[in-house]
């Protein structure tokens, strides 16, 4: 059994999804979206992200998986000139990528592509298309599941997949704790 803490950071609204991954069971011990306030400081949004995460899973994780695409997805925003956002963005995932740190686990970068192949979807799958299958792979979901929260069971879940065959294989390709 692989513990994995997938994220889809955002500093508006990040989801998380705290997992129990093996071959044959993927059962959700916790999960959730977190939502701050833009009215709040910077520096209170990040540290209600961390005391969430904090709180929720007392970082005990095996590894933590998060999107890789966010680099590209930030080059564009600077591009149409929405820089602030894109930079807050990265700074949420800043607070993300610090806490395998914390909990003594390696970061896991998955892209949209791996996490579609994960899945079982084709390469072109809808949010709604991935978000049926996570329903429908996974035990312990709530009965409300937001979109950023169906995104990080999504992520842990690729994470779970990737993870189980590096530790099989005894290589860790992309795994960003290394780098």
């Amino acid at each position: 059994m692989i513990v994995v803490l997938g994220v889809d950071p955002g500093l508006a609204s990040l989801g998380w999804c705290w997992l129990d991954w093996s071959p044959t069971d993927r059962h959700v011990r916790d999960m959730g979206t977190i939502r701050t306030s833009p009215r709040a400081p910077l520096q209170e949004r990040l540290q209600q992200i961390y005391d969430v995460l904090r709180d929720a899973t007392g970082f005990k994780f095996d590894v933590l998986g998060i999107e890789e695409q966010h680099g590209a997805w930030v080059g564009k925003q600077q591009r149409e000139k929405m820089g602030a956002s894109a930079v807050t963005h990265r700074v949420a995932e800043g607070v993300v990528r610090t806490l395998p740190m914390v909990a003594g686990a390696p970061l896991v970068e998955v892209t949209p592509m791996q996490i579609r192949a994960a899945l079982a979807l084709p390469r072109g799958a809808s949010k709604e298309q991935m978000r049926a299958m996570v329903l429908r792979i996974c035990t312990g979901l709530p009965k409300r599941l937001s979109q950023h929260a169906a995104d990080s069971a999504a992520i842990a879940l690729t994470t779970g997949a990737r993870w189980s065959v590096m530790a099989r294989t005894q290589r860790r390709p992309n795994d960003a704790s290394t780098h």
